[in-house]
């Protein structure tokens, strides 16, 4: 298990993180989101190409809501193509060569691009 320490403004606190898991594990969960992100990210962009290269581009509501779905997908997938590497260096998550403001801005990207992929799908689905 590996142990992770922030020292506080009072005292060092520590905890355990991720018990029982091997190295290749530990590995599997970093490189995962890096693929799916990946896929995920060509797949938004195909779309919001397709979108823009037709005749009709924004003309129906349909469109612009696939369209902002995609844009949102698109955050989203650049959070998880980064996975593990704006963490902060000293994080023991295998690829962690961030600071706190990397990872805040990933953690900003990820919580906007799944509200707004949500929201959007969402106003899909009352539009059907």
């Amino acid at each position: 298990s590996y142990r992770y320490c922030n020292s506080g403004p009072n005292n060092l606190n520590c905890q355990t993180i991720m018990p029982s898991l091997s190295k290749a594990q530990l590995i599997s969960l970093v490189v995962a989101p890096m693929m799916t992100g990946s896929i995920s990210f060509i797949a938004s962009s195909i779309i919001l190409t397709m979108v823009y290269r037709s005749s009709l581009k924004l003309s129906t509501i349909y469109r612009r809501l696939i369209c902002g779905i995609s844009v949102f997908d698109l955050l989203q997938s650049l959070a998880g193509v980064a996975s593990s590497l704006p963490m902060p260096a000293g994080y023991p998550v295998w690829g962690a060569i961030g600071n706190d403001v990397t990872c805040g801005i990933q953690g900003f990207m990820l919580v906007v691009g799944v509200n707004g992929s949500i929201f959007y799908s969402l106003s899909l689905s009352i539009y059907f």
